[in-house]
Formats: C-alpha cells, structure tokens, sequence
C-alpha cells in the first residue's frame, strides 16, 4: 500500500518500492526548451529534464500537490493501493 502525504504545497509519497518511483518519475518530468544546446547535457551531465519528483532524506519523495490527479491515475493504471492522509 503506498500513503500518499498531502500538504498545502506537497504530496509526499511513502512506501512505494524503486519501481514504481521511477515509473512516476517518468510521467512527472519534462523537457527543457532548447535542452540540447546546454553545455551540461552536451556533455552528458544533465538528461535535459526538469524533474518535478523530488527526493529529501528527511521526508522522502515528493511533488507539487497540482500533480497529485497525474499520480493517482498513475498508481490506480499499476493497480496499486493508495491510502491518502493529511
């Protein structure tokens, strides 16, 4: 079962395993506008993403709360159980 945390600001996502924090991961990143003429992805130290998933030893993965109907549709698509607390 994977809690989903949600703040003012924030939904924090807790028990989740790697695999379906990368799944999220990749539905809540994007490409960058004109990427592919930066310095750091032409030499292989970006991907060229801006990644809305962050990670913070003390509270765990998390995103902007206005992504929070992008993560539950992803979650209930993997058939995985959601508990919601405040």
């Amino acid at each position: 079962m994977i809690d989903l945390v949600i703040t003012n600001k924030r939904v924090f996502i807790k028990n989740a395993k790697i695999k379906t924090v990368k799944q999220l991961e990749k539905i809540l990143s994007y490409y960058v506008q004109g990427f592919m003429y930066a310095p750091s992805f032409k030499f292989r130290k970006w991907d060229g993403k801006e990644h809305l998933l962050k990670y913070n030893r003390k509270l765990g993965y998390y995103a902007p709360v206005g992504l929070l109907k992008n993560i539950i549709k992803k979650l209930k698509e993997k058939k995985n159980r959601i508990c919601f607390k405040r």
